[in-house]
């Protein structure tokens, strides 16, 4: 019996001989070597494909493959990237306007402007009323013709009394003074003229309740902007509220030309928020336009901020998980 398990059985009436046994032990060793030998050379059985495909086929196979599949696929959307955008009203601003304030207490008298005009320096934009100082600057001017008068008949006497020459410094004196408090009351009387400082746009709310209105000294009244002096501002509601780094791309799809987007970088990321007129507490945002400015000021529209990528998953349930929080006090 070989290892193997293959065997031979040779059968005589006489016995074997020693030498015999020996002949047929080698003889059975090299038949083994040359099965061995063959089997060696032979080809490898090739792969069925069919047989393989059919297997595949059976419905067991058939179910367990499409739930891998499905589960490949559904961690694969889970963990995409996407860019996180955020929305929010906003509008075009002037970055740094100039404020004028009304320079006494009084009344606003007369507006001679209209919101978004453009105005040219040294232009008449509204005047003040104030009474008090046009009713001293007639005293101070009546006062200045007397001793104008007085100085005069003073000099006329002056010719024939030596006493009156002596009066001269004295009314002369009286005439400068009165020149004086004339001059200081008229300059006040001319700041209840507001006037434009630089060529720009008037930014005014409502100018029907601008005129009779009391004002206080120091009160802003009208702003004045360059025309070229724009950026974007938006109010970032609280439950929109993620991570923005500087420089985020904003887009500005204004309502008039919501095909035209004005294009603008994130500068400012208001640290409080603050309460709206309109309702809720939002962020200030403020963008820096990348090209030149070509609409005009106060122009309103969506603002929609480009923040980090991050998974669909977070993109997805964000809004949902928030609100969730929220309600249960998580």
């Amino acid at each position: 019996m070989e290892p193997d398990g293959a065997a031979l059985l040779l059968c005589r009436e006489t016995p074997w001989t020693e030498a015999e046994a020996g002949w047929l032990r080698e003889w059975a060793q090299l038949w083994r070597l040359a099965e061995q030998a063959a089997a060696a050379a032979a080809p490898r059985r090739a792969l069925d494909l069919r047989v393989l495909a059919q297997s595949l086929r059976r419905p067991a196979l058939r179910r367990s493959r499409g739930l891998w599949i499905g589960l490949a696929a559904l961690c694969a959307a889970i963990l995409f990237p996407v860019q996180l955008n955020v929305r929010a009203p906003g509008e075009l601003v002037p970055r740094e306007p100039t404020v004028l304030r009304a320079t006494i207490d009084g009344m606003a008298r007369k507006l001679h402007v209209e919101p978004n005009q453009f105005v040219e320096a040294g232009q008449l934009l509204a005047e003040l009323d104030d009474a008090a100082a046009a009713s001293r600057l007639q005293v101070a001017l009546q006062a200045l013709a007397t001793a104008e008068a007085e100085w005069r008949q003073t000099s006329q006497q002056a010719l024939t009394d030596p006493r009156a020459k002596a009066q001269l410094a004295v009314a002369l004196g009286r005439i400068e003074e009165r020149r004086t408090e004339a001059a200081y009351l008229s300059e006040q009387v001319a700041r209840n003229q507001l006037r434009a400082p630089h060529d720009g746009v008037v930014l005014l709310d409502d100018p029907g309740n601008w005129a009779g209105r009391t004002v206080a000294a120091g009160e802003p009244l009208l702003r004045l902007a360059r025309a070229d002096d724009q950026e974007v501002e938006a109010w970032l509601p609280v439950a929109d509220a993620v991570e923005l780094p500087p420089g985020s791309p904003m887009r500005l799809h204004l309502a008039s030309r919501p095909a035209s987007p004005v294009h603008a970088q994130l500068r400012l990321y208001a640290f409080e928020a603050v309460a709206r007129p309109e309702g809720g507490m939002a962020y200030r945002l403020r963008g820096q336009l990348v090209d030149a400015p070509r609409e005009r000021l106060g122009a309103r529209g969506t603002v929609h901020v480009e923040g980090e990528r991050v998974p669909f998953a977070y993109w997805v349930l964000r809004r949902p998980l928030a609100a969730l929080r929220e309600a249960s006090g998580w």
